[in-house]
């Protein structure tokens, strides 16, 4: 937090509410839900029975070390964050990289993943 004592407002952030939680969510969007594939990732869709959408990210250990996997996973989450209001509501999407992303610049994970999940074109 900034030291003058402003803070970001609630909108800015990712609520609870929208995050897949537990072992037992991410299997049931992974073998239940449908795939859609790009060059560096996997995105598994299920319906679910909420007004909003949830997403969870999963990165296989075998990809990188440990601080390349949570850049990746920070730029997952800020294309989330960015892209919200977009997200298609009323679904569960778990996000998998297929390979070690995190050289990878905010501007291609954006691209690729809005081209999956909001049908961006560029």
């Amino acid at each position: 937090m900034p030291s003058n004592g402003t803070h970001l407002s609630k909108g800015f952030g990712l609520p609870k509410e929208n995050r897949l939680r537990g072992q037992e969510e991410f299997r049931r969007v992974r073998f239940q839900g449908r795939k859609i594939s790009s060059i560096n990732f996997s995105v598994y869709l299920l319906r679910n029975n909420f007004e909003h959408f949830r997403f969870g990210i999963s990165i296989k250990k075998a990809i990188a070390t440990a601080p390349r996997r949570n850049r990746v996973k920070r730029l997952i989450r800020e294309f989330v964050r960015l892209n919200k209001s977009l997200l298609p509501k009323g679904y569960d999407f778990l996000i998998l990289p297929k390979r070690d992303l995190a050289d990878l610049k905010y501007q291609e994970v954006e691209r690729e993943l809005g081209e999956l999940l909001i049908g961006k074109t560029g």
